[in-house]
């Protein structure tokens, strides 16, 4: 997948380990931290969600709601509620996901549909946890307001690749919540942009520090490896960024990369087809590194099959010349193991 296969000095792909694709760019940061992309589709109606203990009562304790489309839009709407109630506004027709994080209790979700409806109501029971001081569920997973709206902030001009004004929210954040895991790893993604790596991976160690089990830092940390050309490290964050996201097609795509460097081309192809799947079959950059993993694998008519499809339905992603080069490469002389 990185072009740096093409040479022998193993150059990072500037192009390739981009955050800000088309494809990608959303689910990324819908992933960090709540960026309110949805909030940017027309309106349609409100939700409403009430929160309660396994004992049926009300919970009075804080908890991060958060709601996701269900139909593989990108993007998060997320919420803190302190009295049981959180209410979505201006939310586009569609169905979703609820989750819900509270200290002390695991992790629950419910569904909400909003198809022709003004407003919907959901319920979400929340179950003790084994250990409720331990784990992703800490009181400090939950941002104080203006933590949490410096951290959108952040998110929103680095989006923008605005990094100037994203560097002084999210500094903003952390010097209000440095022991929040998302505000280390956001910064941890600002400086990957701005490929300061020393300061990525500080901010990085520190988010998986905080959190081993924090998806995003874990992303962080596999993208870092990959810049610092030693695929072989990014393997290990990534593999339980797809564990613990088993969904997540970004994580899926990564990894992919890092096998595919490694010259693991069998679980690179495998990666690749779970990242189509988790994006349900759209086009996208990972057909690029499907073909590219059928090709390593001296599997040529499958590769250019695969191929073929991918600069067909996406004849201007920045990687359809490439595909159209190995296309050509493998109709003249067909691979029978690994690209050269």
């Amino acid at each position: 997948m990185y072009r740096s296969q093409k040479s022998n000095q193993r150059k990072p792909d500037p192009v390739v380990v981009r955050i800000f694709s088309a494809f990608f760019a959303a689910t990324l940061f819908a992933l960090i931290t709540p960026t309110l992309y949805a909030q940017a589709r027309a309106s349609s109606g409100s939700i409403e969600l009430s929160i309660y203990d396994s004992g049926g009562t009300m919970l009075d304790s804080p908890a991060r709601i958060s709601l996701s489309s269900d139909d593989g839009e990108p993007g998060i709407m997320q919420t803190v509620s302190n009295d049981g109630v959180a209410w979505f506004n201006a939310v586009p027709a569609g169905s979703y996901v609820i989750t819900v994080d509270a200290p002390g209790f695991q992790e629950a979700s419910a569904e909400a549909d909003l198809a022709g409806l003004d407003h919907v109501q959901a319920t979400v029971t929340l179950q003790p946890a084994p250990e409720p001081d331990q784990g992703p569920g800490s009181l400090s997973t939950v941002l104080a307001p203006r933590a949490k709206a410096d951290l959108d902030a952040g998110i929103a001009a680095m989006s923008a690749n605005k990094f100037d004004d994203a560097q002084e929210h999210l500094q903003a954040a952390y010097n209000l919540a440095p022991g929040d895991a998302d505000v280390n790893a956001a910064l941890g993604l600002l400086f990957l942009q701005e490929r300061d790596l020393s300061q990525a991976q500080e901010y990085t160690e520190r988010a998986t520090s905080l959190n081993p089990d924090n998806v995003n830092a874990l992303l962080d940390s596999g993208q870092l490896h990959l810049l610092q050309n030693n695929s072989n490290a990014a393997v290990p964050p990534l593999q339980k960024a797809t564990a613990l996201a088993p969904h997540d097609k970004f994580a899926h795509w990564l990894l992919g990369i890092a096998y595919m460097e490694s010259g693991v081309f069998e679980k690179a192809r495998q990666e690749a087809l779970e990242a189509i799947k988790a994006d349900k079959g759209r086009p996208s950059e990972a057909q690029y590194l499907l073909g590219q993993a059928e090709a390593s694998l001296g599997r040529s008519a499958d590769a250019i099959k695969t191929l073929q499809k991918f600069v067909r339905q996406l004849p201007n992603d920045s990687y359809a010349p490439d595909a159209r080069n190995l296309i050509a490469k493998l109709q003249t002389s067909p691979l029978t193991r690994g690209l050269r």
